[in-house]
């Protein structure tokens, strides 16, 4: 809005935002109002590894939520002829493939660059997975496209109990899963497969996959109608190739808490309490 060149330097690896285009805009109290379209990214990112490998874990591990659901977000739009990217254009299918790699290189780095960040040193593995959040989610979201997983995420920064304990890449995880069942559900080809993937790295990495997790609390009804109305506000929500209404989404958000659930009894919740370590005095 300045017209004036910008650097960014960036502390964390949290979300894919320094390189795109786009400012979000949050009121004062968390939740998502929308954002401001520039006609350029930044002219400079800068990302010091070392820096990173001695921010708090956390950060990396939402990172890893907000870059992994670009690839299929992406894929979304890609098959859905109708579906527009945030250029307002139909998706490249060189951000597809960018999306594509920033979720390769997630499964294959992600663990790895965590015990970097134990010994607060760069590896590797940890430049791998600060490249998928910072540079390719940032190109592949924008010009690839968003769909139902950020507009459940933005949703629920609505939602106080959910945007006062948590980060933005740990609302997208929800998201994705909510995402992914709505697709199951429609017929979408390989999604079931996806479901499983995906959850099972949630699980690995430490975030969120189950209603508990992400402190919603499914018996507060303004809060869900709060969530739902919120989640179809947001345009790219109808870039889901089938119409989304509120039964979609809540039917959906419900099964991702179902196989979430299922996900922590079978392999357990260690790394997720590891980065969280809840206080006494905190609700779920």
């Amino acid at each position: 809005h300045l017209k004036q060149q910008c650097v960014v330097v960036s502390t964390q690896s949290a979300t894919d935002a320094p390189c795109s285009a786009l400012s979000i805009i949050y009121t004062p109290e968390g939740a998502y109002q929308g954002g401001w379209v520039y006609p350029q990214s930044p002219n400079l990112v800068v990302v010091d590894t070392n820096v990173i490998a001695n921010a708090p874990k956390r950060s990396l591990v939402s990172g890893f939520g907000d870059a992994l659901s670009t690839f299929y977000e992406a894929r979304t739009c890609w098959e859905n002829p109708k579906a527009l990217s945030m250029c307002e254009a139909r998706p490249t299918a060189t951000a597809y493939a960018i999306g594509e790699k920033s979720a390769e290189m997630l499964y294959g780095h992600a663990e790895q660059a965590l015990e970097a960040m134990d010994h607060k040193a760069p590896s590797d593995s940890l430049e791998m997975v600060v490249e998928a959040n910072t540079l390719l989610s940032g190109i592949g979201f924008e010009s690839g496209g968003l769909a139902a997983s950020h507009a459940v995420a933005q949703a629920l920064s609505w939602v106080h109990s959910v945007h006062h304990h948590h980060l933005h890449g740990e609302m997208v995880a929800i998201g994705l899963l909510t995402m992914l069942c709505m697709e199951d559900t429609a017929g979408l080809p390989g999604r079931d497969k996806d479901l499983e993937k995906v959850v099972d790295f949630f699980i690995r990495v430490g975030l969120p996959v189950s209603f508990e997790q992400i402190h919603f609390d499914p018996e507060d009804s303004s809060s869900v109608e709060t969530f739902i109305q919120k989640a179809l506000d947001q345009w790219f929500c109808h870039n889901e190739p089938f119409t989304v209404d509120r039964t979609v989404i809540m039917d959906a958000f419900k099964r991702a808490d179902e196989v979430g659930r299922q996900a922590i009894s079978k392999k357990g919740d260690d790394a997720y309490k590891k980065i969280h370590r809840k206080r006494s005095h905190e609700s779920i």
